[in-house]
C-alpha cells in the first residue's frame, strides 16, 4: 500500500483549521454582537453558579485585574478568574484546561 504523506499533512491541517473555527464560535467573545446577552452556563435548578469567567496574566503572583484574551511567549502564569454568583462554604470548582 503507497502512503501519501503529502494528503495526510493536508487533511490534518484542513481539520485543525476547522477545529480552530468551530471552537471560536462557541466562545463567549468580547467582539460577539451579542456580548450584552451572556450565554446560559448553568442548570435551569443551580443553586450556585459561574457569572463571569476570564483569563488574566500574572502580577506578581495574582491575577492582573485586567481581561486579556492574549498572552506573551515569557508569561509563565496564567490565571483563569471565576466569579460566581454567591460561593458558599465547601463549593468547589472544577476546571479542565
Amino acid at each position: 500500500m503507497k502512503r501519501h504523506s503529502g494528503w495526510l499533512a493536508a487533511a490534518l491541517l484542513l481539520f485543525v483549521v476547522l477545529a480552530c473555527n468551530l471552537s471560536k464560535n462557541g466562545n463567549n467573545n468580547s467582539n460577539n454582537k451579542n456580548a450584552s446577552t451572556p450565554p446560559k452556563m448553568r442548570a435551569a435548578n443551580a443553586d450556585v453558579y459561574i457569572n463571569k469567567i476570564r483569563m488574566a496574566k500574572d502580577n506578581k503572583g495574582e491575577p492582573d485585574t485586567g481581561e486579556t484574551s492574549t498572552f506573551d511567549s515569557g508569561d509563565t502564569t496564567i490565571h483563569c478568574v471565576i466569579n460566581l454568583n454567591k460561593a458558599k462554604k465547601g463549593t468547589t470548582v472544577k476546571f479542565s484546561w
